[in-house]
């Protein structure tokens, strides 16, 4: 029942950050939430990916993320 102070204004900075970078397919954002608000730390280009799917026990191309990653891709077949 916890939840991180800020998650959906750490979300949508992220989001418009990413916006800033369109030929990026896939970028990872370190985020800090302060008592100022969200603020963006660093931005990788290329994120380590095992481990948030380590950590939620799934792949990545999984029936929720699958769709999405494909529009990103440039695949989506419908």
């Amino acid at each position: 029942g916890l939840a991180m102070p800020d998650w959906a204004a750490a979300r949508d900075l992220a989001q418009r950050a990413h916006a800033a970078f369109p030929e990026a397919g896939c970028l990872g954002w370190d985020m800090g939430l302060g008592a100022g608000g969200p603020v963006i730390i660093e931005c990788n280009t290329n994120p380590f990916h095992t481990l948030y799917q380590i950590a939620t026990g799934r792949g990545l191309m999984n029936g929720d993320l699958a769709p999405t990653i494909r529009r990103a891709l440039g695949r989506d077949n419908g």
